[in-house]
């Protein structure tokens, strides 16, 4: 588990997130994370629950992040399309 959530960190998130590859729940809501979401989040396989939710990411969602998790909350991001 990975919980980053409600920190006012800022800036993008980083594309090296996706080398943790047996990361199972990943929670960055509350911050101030902006810029595209990582595609390199696709290679989390076992993914179960991410929370992006509260911040300020832009652009589409890239197909094939969220194929695995169960739980997916991305609320919050209002240029954020997909």
């Amino acid at each position: 588990m990975l919980n980053f959530s409600e920190n006012h960190l800022s800036g993008n998130i980083p594309g090296t997130i996706g080398e943790c590859v047996s990361l199972e729940y990943l929670y960055l809501q509350g911050n101030s994370f902006h810029g595209v979401i990582p595609a390199s989040l696709a290679s989390l396989k076992g993914l179960q629950q991410l929370d992006l939710s509260r911040n300020r990411l832009s652009g589409s969602i890239p197909k094939g992040v969220f194929l695995n998790a169960t739980e997916v909350a991305v609320t919050g991001n209002n240029n954020l399309c997909g």
